[in-house]
């Protein structure tokens, strides 16, 4: 007999359920004040060891509600793996695994991440060391169990995270025979966004009477995002990309793409327009793959180009849009693609480029999901120029290090020397300089240059393959200190939030950060010092921010004392 999740009485605190102390106060530090509607449905039955299916859509916060409960339930004095969490994609499990180290602090409980592209020395040597929750892909997973590297004899529970995209990914096999791998008696939960027969024949197979927690349908899994989309011809589909990107200027999106040749193609591009973008598909290795969603999530990329390898499980929490630049075949794609925006109740928007190959997936995924798009044009020449305009005239007033910038003499004297006419003249054309982007378009340039940048797969590797340039990402890098850490409740995304909103300095201009229990550093360019100390008052959760310059480099910010800053600010 199963429950409706919807039925259940739903706790309004986390220090209601029989959590203990050590994860009530890790809940807290990373800033979780009341669990999600899933959390408050599902933590009580999962907590009581009972079997759960999970329907709720993309960052309702699926993670917390099966990783708090198998961290709770852990028997610290068996040191074998007791929980096992199935992911369908390499970064999932790495996300997974580390919001899991986040919860489990200072408890005594072990996790170990287990997934392909990882040392095979290192995942063993974690599992001889005692991990308690393994959080991995079903690939390797089983060819751990297989080498009896992996033994699941004392396991209390599994939980399948993302099952109907293990479904379509084809790992159904392994699953069922890890499942087989499982004691008898033991705790399942899984979670998926949509319900397959074979998603159910598992739950008939091998869950005892779960209880099914079901916070919304297909069609209010949407109902934070807007959807829009245009119609264009194939042909005109990176020049129109662009122009949304730039007169939306998203904080951060994902591009979607059908093919790994598509993704190169559409990142060249842009690339080529000045964007701030990354692509991210099976081409690229584990390593490369894992700083690229990194340096999404921090801020450092601002557009990502990807495969639907990044659709599923990845949360990025500033990301405001994604675009479909083309329509998948399956109809669960649209879904899933809008899905990574508009998290856990935040607004969203997406915009899908539709042309006449794209139009029949595009109108049967809105039908079948029940989503209303709107229709909307290109943007125009005039607007494009209206947006830039207003990007770069905010960014002059930034410019703030001007005024005791150090010139030269004889630059002075010219400026005073120059009549109206003449400053009106030239203006134009050293602001151009300056912001180092052209005013109108050469779109045969761009796509020019972009598929000579796409390597020929004939083409004979370079014998002497070049040095990484070892610049800084940030120019001329100075260190601030901020008198505010993660007691205060800052965390990298908040902290960099902070300089982008109050100091009206942009992401790019942000380098690397440390951020301590009581203070912060934060590498920022030399010329956007006035800037950053606009911080200064300002409050932040009822803290005051006090900020100063620290006498030394970033990598030694261990050593610096904060009352040193305190006095001098």
């Amino acid at each position: 007999m199963t429950k409706s999740g919807l039925g259940r009485k739903k706790l309004k605190q986390f220090s209601d359920y029989s959590l203990n102390e050590t994860i009530q106060k890790n809940i807290a530090d990373m800033g979780f004040e009341a669990p999600t509607d899933v959390q408050a449905a599902s933590l009580e039955p999962i907590l009581d060891k009972k079997d759960v299916v999970i329907n709720s859509h993309t960052g309702s916060g699926k993670t917390a509600a099966f990783m708090l409960p198998f961290i709770q339930n852990t028997r610290l004095d068996i040191p074998a793996v007791q929980y096992i969490v199935l992911v369908p994609t390499r970064e999932l499990a790495a996300q997974v695994h580390r919001e899991g180290e986040k919860f489990a602090k200072d408890t005594g409980v072990k996790l170990a991440c287990i997934y392909g592209g990882l040392s095979y020395k290192k995942q063993i040597q974690d599992l001889k060391n005692g991990a308690q929750i393994v959080v991995g892909t079903p690939g390797r997973i089983l060819d751990h169990l297989k080498r009896r590297t992996l033994t699941l004899s004392v396991t209390r529970g599994m939980a399948l995270d993302e099952g109907d995209k293990m479904l379509s990914m084809g790992f159904l096999p392994e699953v069922r025979l890890i499942l087989d791998y499982l004691p008898k008696r033991h705790q399942t939960i899984l979670s998926s966004a949509t319900f397959p027969p074979a998603i159910e024949s598992i739950i008939e197979q091998y869950m005892m009477d779960p209880v099914r927690v079901s916070m919304m349908t297909q069609s209010q899994t949407a109902k934070e995002i807007s959807h829009f989309f245009t119609m264009i011809g194939q042909s005109d589909k990176e020049k129109v990309l662009l122009s949304f990107l730039e007169q939306e200027e998203p904080d951060c999106s994902l591009i979607f793409c059908n093919t790994r040749s598509e993704v190169t193609s559409v990142y060249q591009f842009l690339k080529h327009a000045g964007q701030n973008v990354e692509a991210l598909s099976s081409d690229f290795n584990q390593k490369k793959r894992e700083k690229i969603l990194h340096d999404l999530r921090i801020g450092a990329v601002t557009h990502l180009v990807c495969t639907d390898l990044a659709a599923r499980g990845i949360d990025i929490p500033h990301l405001s849009h994604v675009f479909i630049f083309s329509s998948g075949e399956d109809l669960e794609a649209y879904v899933h693609r809008t899905g990574r925006t508009g998290r856990a109740g935040r607004a969203g928007k997406a915009i899908s480029l539709v042309s006449g190959q794209d139009i029949a997936n595009f109108n049967m995924a809105l039908k079948v999901h029940e989503i209303s798009a709107i229709e909307i044009q290109p943007p125009t020449d005039e607007e494009i120029t209206a947006s830039r305009s207003r990007y770069y005239t905010e960014q002059l007033h930034n410019i703030s290090f001007a005024k005791d910038a150090d010139v030269n003499d004889e630059f002075s004297i010219i400026a005073e020397q120059l009549d109206e006419e003449q400053v009106q003249s030239l203006l134009p054309f050293l602001l151009e300089r300056y912001f180092k982007s052209p005013k109108i378009w050469d779109w045969s340039r761009i796509q020019t240059q972009a598929q000579d940048s796409i390597p020929e797969q004939t083409q004979e590797p370079s014998r002497e393959p070049r040095r990484p340039k070892r610049t800084s990402p940030i120019d001329q890098p100075v260190t601030i200190c901020v008198a505010l850490g993660q007691k205060d409740g800052l965390d990298d995304y908040t902290l960099r939030g902070l300089f982008k909103k109050l100091a009206r300095m942009r992401l790019n201009q942000i380098g690397r950060t440390v951020i301590y229990d009581y203070e912060s550093f934060v590498e920022i360019s030399r010329r956007t010092i006035r800037s950053a100390m606009r911080l200064n008052g300002k409050r932040f959760r009822h803290h005051e921010i006090r900020i100063a310059k620290s006498p030394v480099p970033i990598h030694k910010a261990d050593t610096y004392e904060l009352t040193v800053v305190a006095e001098d600010a």
